[in-house]
């Protein structure tokens, strides 16, 4: 069996177009950003850039402060749920309080008409809430923001500053 006609790939759509290239610039500079500064890890600034990137400069800038938004709430109810947890019996209260924070978190983003945040907001959350040690939680979720921050204003520069291809009528 040929692998062509296995996966039915399309050799001749296989060619990066304007918006790979910036994206793949903006994680080049997030990462080449993190080592002269000397922040550790660049893996939320080029997520943020990858989810930030889009078509032209008003959708990357709109992306950007949507993921911005969502994260930076969804690392404040993750500091709540830690500050409760450090008082009270840790399983039941995250068997207790992660739904209700999740449709807390879900029922804020459609009032403020950030639905496009949601899954980056619960990500942040998620992530912080289960991964990081009870003891560094504040530090990690503002460093979380400055990384979704980091990460789209490259995405938004890079988008400004390469300007889309020229649309031929």
């Amino acid at each position: 069996m040929h692998f062509h006609s296995k996966f039915n790939i399309d050799w001749q759509a296989f060619k990066p177009g304007a918006r790979t290239l910036k994206t793949a610039l903006s994680t080049f500079i997030c990462i080449l950003l993190y080592q002269l500064i000397g922040r550790q890890n660049p893996m939320i600034a080029c997520l943020s850039a990858v989810f930030s990137l889009r078509e032209n400069i008003s959708k990357t800038y709109s992306f950007g402060k949507s993921r911005l938004i969502s994260n930076s709430f969804g690392c404040l109810f993750a500091v709540i749920l830690l500050i409760i947890q450090h008082n009270h019996r840790f399983f039941i209260t995250q068997l207790l309080a992660v739904p209700i924070i999740v449709i807390l978190f879900i029922s804020l983003m459609n009032a403020i008409h950030n639905s496009t945040g949601i899954i980056s907001g619960l990500a942040a959350f998620f992530m912080i809430s289960f991964n990081v040690p009870t003891n560094h939680y504040l530090y990690y979720a503002l460093c979380r923001v400055i990384d979704t921050f980091i990460g789209a204003g490259v995405a938004i520069i890079i988008n400004h500053v390469i300007k889309p291809p020229k649309q031929k009528k």
